[in-house]
């Protein structure tokens, strides 16, 4: 039974080297991680050269919501994972 991160190695050296497609196919949650890291950076230089303030905790209700996005994401993955690996295939 693959898990829903299953491929994403694979799917990052891909990626790096410009092969979209292959790094869609081997897995698409790729792209989502991708642009969280590009976002991540410049925030992280900018709150550790003090321009930006430190982030607050989310408060609880935000928490909630965020898993409320993640949830079917990672289900969505694993969906994904079973068809490429053909898992429930009449053989």
């Amino acid at each position: 039974m693959p898990c829903p991160v299953c491929g994403l190695t694979t799917a990052a050296v891909a990626l790096v080297r410009g092969q979209a497609a292959a790094a869609f196919s081997a897995n698409p949650m790729i792209f989502g991680l991708a642009t969280l890291a590009v976002a991540a950076v410049p925030l992280v230089v900018l709150r550790a050269t003090g321009v930006l303030e430190p982030p607050e905790p989310w408060p609880a209700a935000r928490r909630r919501w965020a898993q409320r996005l993640v949830w079917p994401l990672v289900f969505a993955s694993w969906l994904f994972q079973l068809h490429r690996l053909g898992i429930g295939r009449a053989s």
